[in-house]
C-alpha cells in the first residue's frame, strides 16, 4: 500500500511500519558498501554475499527500518542512539572503513547524499546547542 504522509512517500510494510524513501535509500547505501566489502575480503561475486555478511545487511536493514527518529533518522556515525549491538557495530565499522573510499567510485550519488546528510546534521545540531545556550 501507499500512502502520502509529511510530504514523503511512504510504503506501509506488513508488519506495520513505515518505510520512507530516506530508509529506503540507507538500505540501498548499507547493502552496497556490504556488497564491496564482501567482494574484496570474502572474494564473493558482484550481487552475492557470504553468510556472515548477509547476516550483518539483515541486521542493518531490521535496525534502519526500527530506528526510532523515523523520516529524520541522522547518518548512525552522528546519531545519539547507538541500537546496535556491540559486536555488529564492530563488524559494521569495519565494512565503513573499508568499503566507504571506495563508494565514491561506485555509487557517487548514494556516497555524496550521505556526506551531505552528515554534514547537514552536524550543522543543524550546532546550531540548536547555541540556540539552547542563548
Amino acid at each position: 500500500m501507499i500512502t502520502v504522509s509529511q510530504d514523503r512517500l511512504c510504503l506501509q510494510a506488513k508488519e506495520g511500519l513505515k518505510i520512507t524513501v530516506t530508509t529506503m535509500l540507507e538500505e540501498k547505501t548499507v547493502r552496497k558498501m556490504i556488497e564491496l566489502y564482501c567482494r574484496r575480503h570474502h572474494g564473493t561475486g558482484k550481487k552475492d554475499l557470504c553468510p556472515s555478511c548477509a547476516q550483518l545487511l539483515a541486521y542493518c536493514v531490521e535496525r534502519i527500518n526500527k530506528c526510532p527518529f523515523g523520516t529524520a533518522k541522522p547518518v548512525c556515525s552522528k546519531c545519539s542512539i547507538h541500537c546496535y549491538r556491540e559486536e555488529k557495530r564492530d563488524h559494521i565499522r569495519q565494512v565503513m572503513r573499508s568499503a566507504g573510499p571506495r563508494m565514491l567510485f561506485h555509487s557517487p550519488f548514494l556516497t555524496l547524499r550521505y556526506l551531505l546528510r552528515k554534514i547537514l546534521f552536524s550543522a543543524c545540531r550546532d546550531r540548536r546547542a547555541r540556540q539552547a545556550d542563548n
